[in-house]
């Protein structure tokens, strides 16, 4: 046996099914996608042996867009699970056949419970489908498994259909990255969003300031002693007008030697990078990807007073780098 020729054959037979599925998407789509943004309650997932897995992750994508939603085993409803489901809510069913006793059985309930009935089913004719307000129709062609029996393509159409209404939907409701934030606190991406600049910056007497006419042997003290890497360089007005780094002072060493009174103005960078403390982490990420000479960033006010001092280590060891 050819494994690999083998194994391009599952490829092709399941994108074969997603490009039928795809192409026979119609109104009912629509009209599945238009109910569930209008549900006033939850979106409730339910399937039976592996459709009940591919129910499980169609829900949790649902959940992290934005759609409220949890998933049931059919198995278990007809044993108090029901007991979740409330009027306002949407069911969606899930069963290739249609004929899925654990599927069937819980119909009249939901019926008594007044929740919409939505299905997904590759049989129109089948129990499922005449018991719903509105059925999704797969056509899929044929299983990837060599004997046309085990669940292969037809869940791969139900995982990607279970995506497409839940892409579509979040973006329906206009579900944002910070939205998104919230439900992932403890994601790389949900820190990069919900951490600003003010939670990492080194303010008050952490904040290392010093005048522009001072000279560089107290510029050397005052670094040494703050342990900072960095002074921001002032005016007579507070204004920002410079830093002065471990590279500028090496800098000046290299081309003049160390005349220790040399003032701050003369070797300071006159062009730092500035934030303000209401920037997001994700965005101070991508001026650091945009440049990675970048190691300090001075925080200023609306005045352009230096305000604090972040630095771009603390944002990486807090796992918000890119």
């Amino acid at each position: 046996m050819d494994i690999i020729r083998e194994a391009k054959k599952v490829f092709d037979i399941e994108i074969e099914t997603l490009e039928s599925v795809k192409n026979n998407l119609g109104t009912e789509f629509e009209k599945v996608v238009r109910s569930i943004a209008d549900c006033e309650g939850r979106v409730i997932f339910i399937g039976m042996g592996k459709s009940a897995h591919i129910a499980g992750k169609i829900s949790a994508t649902m959940s992290s867009l934005g759609v409220p939603s949890f998933f049931l085993n059919a198995g278990e409803c007809a044993h108090g699970d029901l007991g979740l489901i409330q009027e306002k809510d949407v069911v969606v069913l899930i069963s290739n056949s249609g004929e899925t006793e654990e599927i069937i059985q819980i119909i009249p309930s939901l019926k008594k419970i007044q929740a919409k009935i939505i299905s997904i089913t590759g049989n129109r004719k089948s129990t499922l489908e005449r018991n719903s307000g509105i059925t999704l129709k797969l056509n899929i062609i044929q299983e990837a498994c060599s004997l046309n029996l085990a669940p292969t393509s037809s869940t791969t159409a139900v995982l990607v259909l279970g995506d497409a209404l839940a892409v579509v939907l979040s973006r329906l409701i206009n579900f944002t990255s910070d939205r998104f934030a919230v439900y992932h606190p403890k994601g790389a991406l949900g820190k990069r969003l919900l951490t600003y600049v003010r939670d990492l910056m080194y303010s008050g007497a952490e904040n290392p300031v010093i005048n522009e006419e001072a000279a560089i042997k107290d510029v050397i003290i005052k670094m040494n002693r703050d342990q900072m890497g960095i002074v921001n360089v002032v005016d007579e007005n507070n204004k920002l007008t410079g830093i002065i780094t471990n590279k500028e002072l090496l800098d000046c060493v290299d081309k003049n030697g160390l005349h220790t009174e040399l003032k701050a103005s003369a070797i300071m960078n006159r062009s730092p990078k500035v934030v303000k403390p209401d920037m997001k982490a994700s965005e101070i990420m991508e001026m650091v990807n945009s440049d990675s000479e970048i190691w300090f960033l001075t925080v200023i006010n609306d005045y352009f007073e230096p305000i604090g001092v972040v630095k771009v280590k603390d944002f990486i060891r807090m796992g918000l780098s890119a």
